[in-house]
């Protein structure tokens, strides 16, 4: 059925391109034209169409009524094409002659044109070349000026550059054995890397401990030698516990200057010193972390408590709660067959202490129910 259908529409689009050809649209017309009276018998008759069609075919020769328009319009479609191309060809001829001329007069215009233009403006040119050249040649001579004066800089430069390297060379020598010298200055003990200098570090730090010093009091002093710039008198600090063992651990050294004896910080005991601080801190830290889950933990506690109070109270509870507490307190026993009991297990208030000669059970209070007995009491007063 879609294979029908296809034929069908190809059929249509073809009969459509052949009835838009020139031959068909002639045959069209000169068929209107030849049967012009058979057109307005039937348009405008009053016979009825039965007759009508017995008069048309009553005529002789009908068929000539089909065969000359076809016969006029193949000729026409022959005839009319050589009929344009013999109009065509001489207008096309007449056209060109006319754009021929038409360019050649622009031409001579443009020309004419061009040459007035010329004509005015040739002395302001020359005037404007003769500007420009002078321009240029002074510009010239400032380039050769500026040349010579960057030239000379430039062997001036070269100079001064050849004897700052000497500078510099000789400068970099005296960096590279000061830095040896401090290389080993800093390492007193003979230290070959950081780990070995932070537990020579401990190893100080536990010795001080162990002659009666104090972590906070062996840093305010190494910060006050620090902070005064190794210009602290020795008699401020010279009376006090550790002096000594700072001078053994090679902490600090004793200079004299004018007459005057001074306590300097060696770079051993720069470096100690940040270390301690970096111990205190860590201290500190961790302190106010134990303190931050201590807070939890509290927090947390009275929480669970308040859950517990309100439960009890719910249940009607609470007096019965604190009298059995005080039996326990009081290493007595309470009845195991009531429902405060199965609450107190429940809740993990109380745990078995021990047994009685008599099968009875003996009970204390769990961390939690000492915790409760206390919110209640408190909260009672």
């Amino acid at each position: 059925m879609d294979e029908i259908k296809s034929n069908l529409i190809e059929i249509k689009e073809y009969t459509m391109d052949r009835l838009k050809m020139p031959i068909f649209f002639y045959y069209f017309v000169l068929l209107a034209v030849w049967n012009w009276d058979i057109i307005l018998l039937v348009l405008k008759s009053n016979a009825s169409i039965e007759d009508i069609i017995i008069k048309i075919k009553a005529e002789e020769s009908t068929w000539v009524r089909y065969v000359i328009p076809f016969i006029v319009a193949s000729l026409g479609n022959v005839i009319f094409p050589l009929v344009m191309y013999g109009i065509d060809y001489p207008l096309s001829w007449i056209n060109i002659g006319r754009n021929k001329k038409a360019s050649e007069v622009e031409l001579k215009k443009a020309k004419s044109e061009h040459l007035i233009q010329q004509e005015r403006t040739g002395g302001a040119t020359l005037d404007a070349l003769n500007t420009q050249i002078k321009v240029l040649n002074q510009d010239k001579n400032n380039l050769t000026k500026a040349l010579e004066e960057a030239s000379k800089r430039s062997t001036e430069t070269e100079k001064t550059l050849q004897d700052n390297d000497k500078v510099i060379s000789s400068y970099k020598d005296e960096i590279s054995e000061l830095e040896q010298k401090l290389i080993h200055f800093n390492h007193p003990t003979g230290h070959g890397n950081i780990e070995e200098e932070i537990n020579s570090f401990r190893e100080v730090l536990d010795f001080f401990i162990e002659n009666g010093g104090d972590k906070e009091d062996v840093h305010k002093i190494l910060r006050k030698l620090s902070d005064e710039g190794n210009s602290t008198p020795l008699m401020v600090i010279q009376n006090w516990k550790n002096y000594e063992d700072f001078l053994q651990k090679g902490i600090i050294i004793n200079s004299f200057i004018n007459g005057i004896s001074y306590v300097e910080l060696l770079p051993y005991g720069i470096k100690f010193m940040y270390w301690l601080e970096g111990v205190l801190s860590n201290s500190i830290v961790e302190n106010e972390k134990d303190l931050d889950k201590e807070i939890t933990n509290l927090i947390e506690e009275q929480s669970t408590n308040e859950k517990i109070y309100k439960k009890l109270i719910e249940l009607g509870l609470i007096n019965s709660f604190e009298k059995d507490m005080i039996r326990v307190k009081e290493d007595k026993a309470i009845p195991e067959n009531t429902m405060n009991y199965r609450e107190y297990l429940k809740y993990n208030l109380i745990k078995v202490k021990r047994s009685g000669l008599s099968g009875s059970r003996f009970y204390e209070l769990t961390p939690r129910g000492e915790s409760l007995f206390n919110y209640i009491v408190q909260k009672e007063l």
